[in-house]
C-alpha cells in the first residue's frame, strides 16, 4: 500500500463545501456545492488514530470553518488545484439532482464552482 504524504502546514489547499441559501420567495431552503480556498493550519498524529489534516477555510457565506480530514480520505477531501475541486463539486451536484425531488420540478442547483472549470 503506498503511503500518502499529508500537505505541509501553511499549504493553500481547495475543499468542496455544501451550501445552503433562501430565496425570498420559496419556503425551503435551496442547496448548492462550492468550491473554498483555504489552508493547511495543522497535522493531527495520534498513535492510536489515523492521521488527519485539518483545514481552515472560509465558507461561501463568510464564515470561518474547519474541516478534518483523514489521510485516507485526502484525495477525496481536499484538492491542490481549484479545478480538481470543481470537478468533485460536479460529480457532487449531478448526484444530488439525480436522487432529489427538485428533478420533479424542473429546478437545477446553481453552478459556482463552474467558473474554475473554465479557467486553464
Amino acid at each position: 500500500m503506498k503511503k500518502v504524504e499529508l500537505p505541509p502546514i501553511g499549504a493553500t489547499v481547495w475543499v468542496v463545501t455544501e451550501h445552503f441559501y433562501y430565496i425570498p420567495e420559496k419556503a425551503a431552503p435551496r442547496r448548492e456545492f462550492t468550491v473554498c480556498p483555504g489552508y493547511v493550519s495543522r497535522h493531527n498524529i495520534s498513535p492510536a488514530r489515523e492521521p488527519e489534516v485539518v483545514i481552515s477555510y472560509r465558507d461561501a457565506d463568510g464564515f470561518q470553518c474547519l474541516t478534518f480530514v483523514r489521510r485516507s480520505c485526502l484525495k477525496d477531501g481536499c484538492f491542490e488545484t481549484p479545478r480538481a475541486a470543481a470537478e468533485k463539486a460536479r460529480k457532487m451536484t449531478e448526484l444530488a439532482e439525480s436522487r432529489s425531488l427538485e428533478r420533479f420540478f424542473g429546478e437545477k442547483m446553481r453552478r459556482p464552482w463552474k467558473k474554475y472549470l473554465m479557467e486553464e
